[in-house]
């Protein structure tokens, strides 16, 4: 794709001619542009930042099941030190922006309900990962709270999500959790790494098990993977994600039922969001290191997985 470059950290493909990519700004600031297919910019998403805010950071990018964009902002207050986080729509017909509720940890990517009154979404980074279960109630205010599910996975027993601010280090004790998915069953999927007593940089190369979870009941996909970057489901159903998998890091498949498994490409993504028709791959490429990693150049490239679905 020719899109200009920038420091582009989300993404997330909301129709068939429309992206919505997130860069960062000066000031603690960033914005989200429009691009077409041919990484043309074709608008942004006009969500100035609010009076109370001192930095303005916007993550958790997603396609919602109403068209609209869905993602959340990080607003940072000086004075206080907090941040708070809201969970946002934008609706490209309208251009409205409207408010879901509010995070109570800073979500790093969600995947919502039909409805968009329930989101699963990812807590902190990739050493404290954890999932939490956001609930717009009816009539009600919105519920927020670590994951209730209970995974099996790795030869260990451990929560999918675990409390962040009740941690004296803001860290997980038991596992971690990323990248949620939802199938087409509403089936739950993510990556789930037991931590096994070790913290911070200990964890690093830990593996990670894609598992999915249905009547209570923890299914692994495939065990073994190191750092994750991403889950996806392409339009056959198979699982589509970003990571390395016996020392090869790249762009894989594989099927529910843990077979199948195949390399698509050798690029490092550090993140990737799938087209509305699940036959595409929009993702991103860093560029070579900078002294300012907001000026880190990357790439917004695309792959096209119909010759590997029409040849099943």
């Amino acid at each position: 794709m020719g899109v200009a470059p920038a420091a582009y950290f989300e993404a997330a493909w909301l129709s068939d001619d429309r992206i919505a990519l997130a860069r960062p700004e000066s000031g603690r600031n960033s914005t989200i542009v429009l691009v077409n297919t041919k990484g043309q910019e074709i608008g942004t998403v006009d969500r100035p930042k609010p009076p109370h805010c001192d930095g303005q950071i916007f993550s958790a990018l997603t396609r919602l099941g109403t068209g609209e964009l869905g993602f959340a902002e990080e607003c940072e207050i000086d004075a206080t030190g907090e941040t708070r986080s809201t969970f946002l729509a934008y609706d490209p017909l309208t251009t409205n922006v409207r408010e879901l509720g509010p995070a109570s940890e800073r979500p790093k990517v969600a995947v919502w309900s039909p409805g968009n009154v329930h989101a699963w979404y990812t807590a902190e980074g990739s050493l404290c990962a954890t999932i939490y279960e956001f609930q717009a109630d009816q009539g009600g205010p919105p519920s927020d709270h670590p994951s209730s599910i209970t995974v099996d996975a790795q030869g260990h027993s451990f929560p999918l999500g675990e409390d962040l601010a009740a941690a004296p280090d803001r860290c997980t004790r038991f596992a971690r959790s990323d990248y949620p998915v939802l199938g087409s069953g509403d089936e739950l999927s993510a990556f789930v790494s037991f931590a096994g007593g070790m913290e911070g940089q200990e964890r690093i190369d830990l593996p990670w098990a894609l598992v999915s979870f249905s009547d209570q009941q923890t299914k692994t996909v495939l065990d073994g993977v190191v750092e994750p970057r991403g889950l996806g489901l392409a339009a056959d159903d198979a699982f589509t994600f970003s990571g390395q998998i016996g020392g090869l890091t790249g762009l894989w498949r594989i099927w529910p039922d843990g077979t199948g498994l195949t390399r698509l490409g050798d690029e490092d993504l550090p993140l990737l969001a799938m087209s509305p028709d699940a036959k595409h791959v929009v993702a991103i490429v860093q560029g070579e290191l900078t002294p300012n990693p907001q000026a880190q150049p990357s790439m917004v490239v695309t792959y096209d997985l119909t010759p590997v679905l029409e040849s099943k």
